[in-house]
């Protein structure tokens, strides 16, 4: 998967990741868990029956959360950095998915819910409008549905108590607020899809989920 490339239906498809019919597309969660399905890691249908201790299925709460989960059920879990892992940053809630190791600890990764910054791609949480300038009362130019990929082309502004940013993609160039009142408390998020250094630096963990399962 590229910066180019649609999402995968294990990102889009609310029965394999169950984020989605959550209404949390766009967090990190729900791209990591997309990911190691779309790797071959492990499937919805082995993770949907292993239980934490609250009896819950595990790695669907907040990201600083899945080190629990994952020591709970005997996933193995240290500080080793290997390819197709999971790294989880505890104190700071975010979880990305380890793509390579360089060497004997510089890892690249892709991970979702960063802010977004000129010459990023970014996905669509919700249907949002794409408008010719940033404010609500300008005209619409496209109605991008849910999972849509664009890329941020320029710096943001500050109207009317949202912030907007002009993205472009799919033929079409425009603004759109990133505010909203949706779980995520915004519209789109910060998505790197192509492998790179991890935007937290060094993680406090590696999930390393059974090989065959």
């Amino acid at each position: 998967l590229s910066a180019s490339d649609s999402l995968s239906n294990y990102y889009t498809d609310g029965s394999l990741n169950p984020f989605v019919s959550a209404g949390w597309t766009g967090q990190c969660t729900w791209y990591v868990y997309g990911r190691i399905q779309e790797k071959g890691v492990t499937t919805y249908n082995y993770l949907k029956n292993k239980f934490n201790k609250e009896g819950k299925q595990i790695f669907m709460g907040d990201a600083k959360k899945w080190y629990d989960d994952a020591k709970y059920v005997g996933f193995e879990v240290n500080k080793t950095p290997k390819a197709n892992a999971i790294a989880v940053y505890t104190a700071k809630n975010h979880v990305a998915f380890v793509e390579s190791v360089e060497g004997s600890s510089t890892i690249k990764v892709t991970e979702s819910n960063l802010n977004p910054k000129i010459g990023s791609k970014v996905v669509v949480t919700t249907n949002l409008n794409l408008r010719e300038a940033a404010s609500t009362s300008s005209n619409i130019v496209w109605m991008m549905p849910q999972f849509t990929i664009m890329e941020v082309i320029n710096g943001s502004k500050f109207v009317s108590g949202y912030y907007w940013w002009p993205l472009s993609g799919n033929g079409y160039s425009g603004w759109a607020q990133r505010g909203g009142s949706n779980k995520l408390g915004w519209y789109y998020t910060r998505i790197v899809l192509d492998p790179s250094t991890p935007a937290l630096g060094t993680p406090n963990w590696y999930i390393h989920l059974p090989t065959s399962n």
